[in-house]
């Protein structure tokens, strides 16, 4: 509507092309790119176009999605396939509006190293070692994992059993230590002394590893699965 001569009103008509543009989603995450299986994948989910009226509403697929209390940007998302395709919506007046679906590739986390300490140092594979010795089997966390995750990277090992080659024949087992209730980033203790007071000098011993259980953030055991020869540990007393 525009003024004309005379002083009064007149509409013109006009025409034109628009574009139209669906809103940005915008992913921010200290920790992840990829999502890992069986885990708290914590990233932030924000629709900077849409200010304050963002009121958002996640779905996803294959896996359970747990938004935030405090944020309501920030959602974590809990992996239980190989693929997660994460939906973002916005309660926007009243209507729940379909905004963009993310889809991110889930991979499991990576496997922890077990390791054998001697009287606190790492065991070599192939120093002898004395009886009186303190030997401490433990795990230990992939480092980028852990820092992405720690509330994921935490593990238990059932039981360490100390095995001994007495004879021509299969090892046999002298003695067994729980690992139930300990941290085994910390370790699972194992002594020598008292199991071996018969073995001669140049026994080969065995320590054997039990099932090894990663804990997730909701304190969830999820069995770690190794070959079976992964879970020996083998060394001479001298």
């Amino acid at each position: 509507v525009i003024s004309d001569a005379s002083g009064g009103k007149q509409s013109l008509r006009l025409s034109g092309k628009y574009t139209i543009r669906k809103p940005e989603v915008v992913i921010t995450s200290a920790s992840v790119q990829n999502l890992y299986y069986n885990c708290g994948n914590t990233i932030n989910v924000d629709v900077p176009a849409l200010g304050e009226d963002y009121n958002p509403k996640f779905t996803a697929t294959s896996a359970s999605v747990l938004p935030s209390k405090s944020n309501k940007r920030k959602v974590t998302i809990v992996p239980t396939g190989k693929k997660c395709v994460l939906g973002v919506s916005s309660l926007t007046n009243g209507q729940n509006i379909k905004i963009d679906n993310i889809t991110y590739k889930v991979i499991r986390p990576p496997k922890p190293s077990i390791q054998l300490l001697v009287n606190g140092k790492l065991y070599n594979g192939a120093s002898t070692i004395n009886k009186k010795s303190k030997c401490v089997v433990r795990l230990k966390a992939d480092a980028d994992f852990r820092s992405a995750l720690p509330r994921d990277a935490r593990y238990m090992i059932s039981n360490v059993d100390l095995l001994s080659a007495r004879s021509l024949g299969a090892p046999s087992k002298v003695g067994s230590y729980s690992g139930s209730g300990k941290d085994a980033l910390k370790g699972v203790p194992v002594s020598l002394g008292n199991k071996l007071k018969g073995d001669s000098p140049g026994t080969k011993i065995y320590f054997r590893i039990g099932k090894i259980y990663r804990v997730n953030f909701q304190n969830k055991k999820v069995l770690e699965k190794f070959g079976e020869r992964d879970l020996y540990i083998g060394a001479v007393i001298k």
